[in-house]
């Protein structure tokens, strides 16, 4: 009674693949846009504006270190 196994997993496989590869144009959109918006709101109630330019380069190097993340996972799931 074999029911296809191998079969659904394959396509489990590749589904997990689309959804890691759309997330990665999501994270670069979304870390930066967040730390922009955080970095604004913390630095106009601190009184410190160069809190700005820190945090959203921080959010630039968390998104980018992220993206590596998911492309190394890309390419394990693909192996």
């Amino acid at each position: 009674m074999n029911d296809g196994g191998g079969k659904w997993r394959e396509r489990g496989k590749a589904f997990r693949a689309e959804g890691i590869a759309f997330a990665i144009p999501m994270v670069m959109l979304v870390y930066p846009i967040g730390a922009a918006l955080l970095g604004k709101y913390v630095a106009k109630y601190t009184g410190l504006p160069w809190l700005f330019p820190v945090i959203l380069v921080a959010g630039l190097i968390v998104g980018v270190r992220e993206c590596i993340r998911l492309i190394k996972l890309l390419n394990r799931l693909q192996k």
